[in-house]
């Protein structure tokens, strides 16, 4: 595997774009409503982003801070969540025909959520009022048409330890799978793990590599599951090349919020987030 222009891109389309939408009715036509009466009246927020205390304060105090005074008669009720939790909360919402007003999302839920009609198209000029990248916007629509719009983007990387590298006398980072899982084991010492690609959402940086190897999850229609060819299977042999070296070890993975194995030196290599950088 080869990093190459086109796979980088994919790895950082394959990062966490947070979308924020309006909902629909649920029945399979947008809801289309009026927006020529004044602003007031309660609306319901699902978010699983800004997570903890600090999150809250940045939601509640910064931001919807600034709405209420701009409209003081609308009340946000804000429901928090995890990615983890999310599908369930939206397809039980679903369910029952209590859907909140304006959902929080991930990349890759606006279509097939649009296509059921549970989700409300909304008018091109917002996203026109924004200087999004064209690439950027894509996965907020449907059948041409905007459904969200982004709010938070992220990509997934792989980070290392300089002073681990120049310990081991490694003096160029991995260039392909195999190089990586050799250079891994390399650093496999101390009582520390060479690389860790469990500390963050296992899902996601599998995606990350099967896309990296070249793959794709479905068909440009979205009907046929690809993720189960030759290129996903390889990308899942791969972590469990990793543990039968003893170079990655999953009962050594950190919990979200904590500091991660690079940080605390446990871990010579790891995936994450580009969030780090904060």
């Amino acid at each position: 595997m080869e990093l190459n222009r086109r796979s980088l891109l994919a790895a950082i389309g394959a990062g966490t774009a947070a979308a924020l939408t309006g909902c629909g009715t649920g029945t399979g036509t947008s809801a289309a409503g009026s927006a020529d009466g004044p602003a007031e009246g309660e609306i319901t927020l699902l978010t699983p982003i800004y997570e903890g205390a600090k999150g809250k304060k940045l939601l509640e105090g910064d931001i919807l801070g600034g709405f209420r005074k701009k409209y003081p008669d609308v009340k946000v009720n804000v429901d928090y969540t995890t990615y983890d939790q999310l599908n369930e909360k939206i397809t039980t919402g679903l369910a029952g025909g209590l859907l909140p007003d304006v959902l929080m999302m991930g990349v890759g839920w606006i279509p097939p959520f649009a296509a059921k009609g549970a989700i409300a198209e909304l008018p091109e000029k917002l996203a026109e009022t924004h200087d999004y990248e064209k690439r950027v916007l894509e996965p907020s629509r449907h059948d041409g048409k905007l459904y969200a719009l982004p709010v938070v983007l992220d990509t997934r990387i792989v980070v290392y330890r300089k002073d681990h590298f120049a310990e081991a006398g490694i003096r160029k980072t991995p260039a392909n799978w195999s190089e990586l899982r050799a250079v891994a084991k390399q650093l496999t010492t101390k009582g520390r793990v060479g690389f860790d690609p469990f500390s963050i959402n296992l899902r996601q940086c599998w995606e990350t590599f099967l896309f990296a190897n070249g793959g794709q999850l479905f068909s440009a229609d979205g009907k046929k599951p690809l993720f189960t060819d030759a290129r996903g299977v390889e990308s899942l042999q791969f972590f469990k090349d990793l543990v039968a070296d003893g170079s990655a070890d999953y009962s050594r993975k950190t919990d979200t919020g904590a500091p991660s194995n690079v940080q605390t030196g446990q871990g010579s290599m790891m995936m994450t987030t580009s969030a780090l950088w904060v």
